[in-house]
């Protein structure tokens, strides 16, 4: 009976995870949609350079290093999560790369310069989790 109830919780985080990850990968593109009006198709266009997208996978192999580090996603993970996805969702969303020619350096500092983010939402997430349990709630 163990056997099962732990095979169909790993499916479940296995489900949870692919969440993660896809909108860490489709976040930046996201983010830039209620833009299209007010900036135009080639605005959002121009986000599509290159292989400049699989730089979005730092951040998303970061978190999934991060999943890796407890048993099940308790709130370390989730602040991370939480944490990333603001910082990337609210960088990407003002960046214009038609602005300026070095605007393109963006795409590339932003997810590595998340990669911190997700760290400090850990520890944050950390201190909760152990503070909840002092408190015994």
């Amino acid at each position: 009976m163990k056997a099962k109830s732990g095979a169909r919780r790993l499916a479940d985080l296995d489900w949870y995870l692919f969440t993660v990850v896809a909108v860490g990968v489709i976040l930046p593109y996201i983010v830039h949609l209620p833009g299209i009006p007010g900036h135009g198709m080639a605005w959002f266009d121009a986000y599509f350079v290159g292989p400049a997208f699989l730089l979005n996978l730092l951040p998303v192999l970061t978190l999934i290093v991060l999943r890796g580090t407890g048993p099940r996603p308790g709130t370390a993970f989730r602040c991370a999560v939480w944490f990333m996805y603001g910082f990337l969702g609210f960088f990407h969303s003002i960046v214009d790369l038609s602005a300026d020619a070095m605007m393109g350096v963006a795409l590339f500092t932003i997810p590595v310069l998340a990669l911190p983010v997700a760290l400090i939402g850990y520890v944050v997430g950390m201190a909760a989790e152990r503070l909840g349990k002092s408190r015994g709630a």
